[in-house]
């Protein structure tokens, strides 16, 4: 895997503007420019209007970024990011992995490509149709593409079947014609793109009413531009199939965006690259809980310009071959929304049970299966994806959970039923505090089991090793902290944490970047709620603020712009030293449940059961005998859950003392 060097790309500034945008004045002398208007604006449905500023000075562009932090009119304000393919072409003399004869499936679209363009006059592409091709990047007409990535992507969907001579081979896209490819080529002559561009390009498929979106490609930046354009792509009942990169490791301890998105976004799909009917390609990046599931990806033949063909391997081959068995689904469905699609697509996996650990969803794409399986069959309750909300309670997405009648954690030793409650397409779960290595069994009084959801233990999933270019990971109290540098410049760095856990340490050269720090959302027991940094003057804790550059978001993720690093630069140091301390929220023993409570008023949203979780946390946790007792409470609590399941007597006994006790607090 490479990484391009940004050149003439990702060299801007993307702002959040609450109402019109303004122009920039520069505040470098060196500056290009003495002002900097936006290069494009576009209103965007979470209610602000973002506008591009290309600003090719980094120093410029850390000290506008500072400045937009702390302005007022502004709701954010991040980086432009550099955008990466994900392919790589194996040797001409590597076996094919191919069907040949295979037999093509009518598919519903408009499909939308954001890549490298479509040659649209190749002769195996000639039946589709093109209502768009659009060009985001300003060097080749939109109907061509210099690197082949974008073409071999589509003739993956619905190549017409051809032969190849040498080697011998055959080859045909899933779909059969006819079908509609809208084409956004954003990325250059170099597989270089731009974030920005990107971004571009998803509202221009939402304004063209794309059903299906495929995005092989990547950036390892969290972007909230990003992120809200593909929101925005999925309130429109828009599916978004995301590679999950080449890397060969786990979007956990290194994410890639956006695949990631699939943990938190209900209408993205990350797919992982199947080298053979048991295992990952090596290189593929997998994840338990960013990666849903894996397609075949290795040495496909496909279509490139001028008329040939070519083998190819990656996570950008594999996200194609899903795009074309959702759109199969859509056509036979077509009244149905993006949920039901994606829930059917999971339904209709072959179990793989060698990828347990490795997706989300241990199976692969079976296109029979899904052509052939009845409705009942495809359109049951699935689950798509679990995360942990802000009280500490494990949140779990899907397709008609409400008729979830019973959830149990199983692990080596026991099985035991969990209380839980439903509301908008989600459950909610209280876990035990032993609950780390596992799984939860999903079921429903008429259908058989879901497919298990696997909880992990989430230092397990993080590779204690140095910082990797312009990452690193980090284990903070006990927690797994992902750190990386955006600023379009590369620069030696590295960090550590102090030997009695105190403090951590960056260290480098050029320490003036925009730093990015993250937790694992789905596996973190903690939030992320600031950042504290040693000034050197006066040897105290400073905690950060928006003045001073730092943007919380979500709870787990800070921004934190640094355009001059000389005020908090450690002393007596040959390399730039700065010592910092993320500050965790307070940890929520149990995982949030009250199962006593929640078994007796028969809601974990009963207003008793919030009432008493209030408690705990407000008043028992703040002091060393409270949370002694709250401890010896979730020892105890499931095992006196299960002696009172069958006795409702004795349950409305526990109810009444309960209620002595509601009633006492609320006074």
């Amino acid at each position: 895997m490479w990484l391009w060097s940004l050149g003439g790309y990702a060299q801007g500034l993307l702002v959040a503007w609450q109402g019109e945008p303004d122009f920039l004045s520069a505040q470098v002398s060196s500056a290009d420019a003495a002002y900097f208007w936006p290069e494009w604006t576009r209103l965007s449905a979470a209610g602000y209007t973002l506008a591009f500023y290309r600003i090719e000075d980094r120093h410029e562009r850390l000290r506008q970024l500072q400045a937009l932090r702390a302005d007022t009119r502004v709701i954010f304000a991040e980086l432009d990011a550099a955008v990466e393919t994900q392919h790589f072409s194996p040797p001409a003399h590597f076996p094919l992995l191919g069907q040949p004869n295979a037999v093509q499936l009518p598919c519903l679209g408009p499909i939308a490509i954001i890549d490298s363009g479509i040659d649209t006059t190749h002769t195996a592409l000639q039946q589709i149709h093109f209502p768009a091709t659009r060009r985001l990047v300003a060097d080749l007409a939109p109907d061509q593409d210099a690197t082949g990535h974008g073409t071999h992507i589509a003739g993956l969907i619905a190549a017409r079947p051809f032969t190849r001579s040498t080697p011998s081979a055959s080859a045909a896209g899933v779909c059969a014609p006819p079908l509609a490819l809208l084409s956004y080529r954003f990325l250059g002559q170099q597989d270089q793109g731009s974030l920005a561009a990107a971004i571009e390009g998803i509202y221009f498929a939402i304004e063209d009413g794309a059903r299906l979106l495929n995005a092989s490609w990547i950036t390892r930046h969290y972007s909230r531009s990003l992120e809200d354009a593909i929101r925005a792509a999925v309130d429109a009942q828009m599916l978004v199939i995301a590679a999950a990169g080449n890397d060969g490791v786990s979007l956990e301890s290194q994410a890639a965006f956006p695949a990631a998105f699939s943990q938190n976004v209900s209408g993205v799909i990350s797919v992982a690259n199947l080298a053979n009917t048991t295992q990952l390609h090596p290189s593929s990046n997998w994840g338990a809980y960013y990666v849903d599931l894996a397609a075949p990806g290795t040495l496909l033949l496909s279509t490139v310009p001028s008329h040939r063909s070519d083998f190819y391997t990656g996570t950008s081959m594999a996200a194609p071959l899903v795009t074309s068995a959702l759109a199969v689904l859509w056509a036979r469905f077509p009244d149905q929304d993006a949920r039901a699609i994606k829930a059917a697509l999971f339904n209709s996996l072959t179990p793989m049970l060698s990828l347990q650990g490795q997706v989300r969803h241990a199976g692969r794409v079976n296109l029979q299966a899904l052509s052939e399986s009845s409705a009942e069959e495809l359109f049951r309750p699935a689950w798509f994806s679990s995360f942990w909300n802000h009280e500490g309670r494990l949140i779990i997405d899907g397709y008609q959970l409400g008729q979830i009648s019973q959830i149990r954690w199983q692990d080596t030793v026991r099985d035991m039923a969990l209380p839980f409650s439903y509301q908008q397409e989600r459950l909610s779960v209280d876990l035990p505090p032993f609950a780390h290595e596992g799984r939860l069994i999903l079921s429903t009084a008429t259908t058989d089991e879901l497919a298990p959801l696997f909880l992990r233990d989430p230092a397990s999933l993080v590779h204690h090793t140095p910082c990797d270019g312009q990452t690193c990971q980090l284990i903070w109290q006990e927690q797994p902290l992902r750190i990386e540098r955006q600023d379009g410049a590369t620069a030696l760095w590295w960090g550590n944490v102090a030997k009695d856990g105190r403090f951590m340490t960056l260290r480098g050269e050029r320490l003036s970047a925009e730093w990015h720090f993250s937790l694992g959302a789905s596996l973190a027991e903690r939030g992320l709620d600031g950042l504290e940094v040693l000034h050197p003057a006066s040897g105290a804790w400073v905690r950060l603020s928006r003045q001073d550059g730092l943007e919380v978001i979500g709870g787990s993720r800070l921004r934190w712009v640094l355009a001059d690093a000389s005020p908090w630069l450690q002393p007596g140091n040959t390399w730039q030293t700065l010592h910092l301390r993320p500050v965790l929220s307070q940890r929520l023993s149990g995982g949030g449940g009250c199962y006593i409570a929640t078994l007796v008023y028969g809601d974990a949203e009963a207003e008793q059961v919030q009432q008493l979780r209030a408690f705990r946390d407000q008043q028992l946790m703040h002091s060393a005998t409270g949370r002694w007792l709250v401890h010896q409470y979730y020892r105890w609590s499931p095992w006196l859950v299960e002696t009172l399941a069958p006795y409702p007597r004795l349950q409305s006994i526990v109810r009444f003392l309960l209620d002595l006790l509601v009633d006492w607090l609320r006074r």
